[in-house]
């Protein structure tokens, strides 16, 4: 069987019968979108500013935001970034059970038909992609739509006092004065999330899938609290970036660990499958 025909059908099964589920992010955006624009407006009434002007790209760092660093204090709980992680958490969640379902299904038999496990596996890395770039694009339309019907400027523009507030950061925490979001900033994110999606998919080839899942999540809860390029999640927090946050790190050294560690991932995950025993993972 030709690749082709495999990649064909996990887009079938695993996206054109599956695509009910990008109507969660949409849902979910929805409601982000609400709580930013209600929180813009008391922004505005507070520093009484009838005519204030915000942007698609305020809105967008309110939804992938994050939170700036955190310095751990007796008189100061850690407070975990709810929106940011229900963000990636539900991106990791929705590609979960496909693969190892396929795997042990009609996936079984196309490994066998086409000889190949590695066309199988690659198959799933494109897939898993995919899903990711779509789940995001829904975002990113949802914020865009959002924006228009509530006449935000359909710009980059971005107004750091508004982020300190809606962000609710504390008086200590300094957003650098800057005019707009880099586009190299935005996509940075999505990368990253596709990053721990192929990390969980690689996972499910030695644990079960929700161990997996959690794996990521650990991960993610430990990048919210420690501030270090050495937890891959801190790459996704643009409130971290060196271009808002004076005492950030450089966001575009992400994109080359990002595509080593892919790499990485991607050849060490074929590695493992070639010598995965489906009929044992049956069993179990």
């Amino acid at each position: 069987m030709k690749f082709i025909k495999i990649f064909t059908s996990d887009i079938y099964n695993g996206i054109f019968k599956k695509c009910y589920l990008l109507i969660l992010p949409a849902i979910m955006t929805v409601f982000i979108c609400i709580s930013c624009i209600a929180r813009i407006h008391a922004y505005t009434n507070i520093n009484d500013i009838p005519d204030f002007t915000y942007s698609v790209a305020d809105m967008w760092l309110f939804v992938y935001g994050g939170m700036a660093q955190y310095t751990p204090t007796a008189s100061e709980p850690f407070q975990f970034p709810a929106i940011w992680s229900a963000i990636f958490a539900l991106s990791s969640l929705l590609v979960l059970n496909y693969p190892t379902k396929d795997m042990l299904g009609i996936g079984s038999h196309i490994i066998v038909s086409s000889g190949s496990r590695r066309k199988w596996w690659f198959s799933k890395i494109l897939w898993c992609t995919l899903f990711t770039i779509l789940y995001h694009l829904v975002i990113f339309v949802v914020i865009l739509i959002s924006g228009i019907i509530t006449h935000a400027d359909l710009t980059l523009a971005i107004d750091s006092q508004l982020q300190h507030h809606i962000h609710e950061l504390k008086p200590y925490i300094p957003l650098m004065n800057v005019s707009h979001i880099p586009v190299s900033a935005i996509f940075l994110p999505v990368l990253i999330s596709i990053l721990f999606n192929l990390i969980q998919l690689t996972l499910q080839l030695f644990i079960k899938p929700s161990y997996s899942f959690l794996c990521i999540c650990i991960i993610m809860i430990s990048s919210a609290y420690l501030m270090t390029p050495f937890l891959p999640y801190n790459y996704a927090i643009p409130l971290r970036y060196n271009w808002i946050y004076e005492n950030g790190f450089k966001y575009v050294y992400g994109y080359p660990a990002v595509a080593l560690i892919v790499t990485m991932v991607i050849l060490f995950g074929l590695y493992r499958f070639k010598n995965f025993d489906i009929i044992k993972k049956e069993d179990n």
